[in-house]
Order: C-alpha cells, then sequence, then structure tokens
C-alpha cells in the first residue's frame, strides 16, 4: 500500500483485498481527492456488475434452448400417453 489517508484507506475496504494493490496502482490515489477515489471504486464495482450481466445475458440464449427442448419433450410425452 501507499501512503493513504485515513478517509482513503477506508474506502479501499470495500474492495477484494488481493486486488487493492492492482487498483491502487492503477490510479494514483495518493494525489487523487476523497470524491475521486470514491468515484473510481464506484466505476470499478459498475464495471465488475455490467461483466456479470453481459456475461448473464449471453448465457440466456443456451438456457431457453435448453428450456424449449425440455418443454418440447413434456409435450410430445404428453401426447403420447
Amino acid at each position: 500500500m501507499t501512503n493513504l489517508t485515513y478517509t482513503q484507506a477506508l474506502l479501499f475496504l470495500g474492495i477484494p483485498e488481493e486486488e487493492r494493490e492492482e487498483f491502487i496502482a492503477e490510479h494514483d490515489v495518493e494525489s487523487m481527492i476523497k470524491l475521486e477515489v470514491q468515484q473510481a471504486v464506484k466505476d470499478r464495482e459498475q464495471a465488475i456488475q455490467e461483466k456479470k450481466d453481459l456475461n448473464l445475458k449471453s448465457s440466456e440464449p443456451a438456457q431457453l434452448t435448453t428450456q424449449t427442448k425440455s418443454l418440447e419433450q413434456q409435450v410430445k410425452d404428453t401426447a403420447i400417453t
């Protein structure tokens, strides 16, 4: 860690420990004011959430295909009996 103020250090508690040093290395946090640090942390969290959302959306077609096949099979099974 670098020479962070108490407030800056508190803001980084929201970032997993294994990612803090990398985040600090990517941002010049020593020269950033509190609001800039808050925004950088918020931007990071938003980027992570967007990535998760994209991953979920990319898996939706496969899930829908599986559900469709299952429903088709259920309809066939019902029609046979």
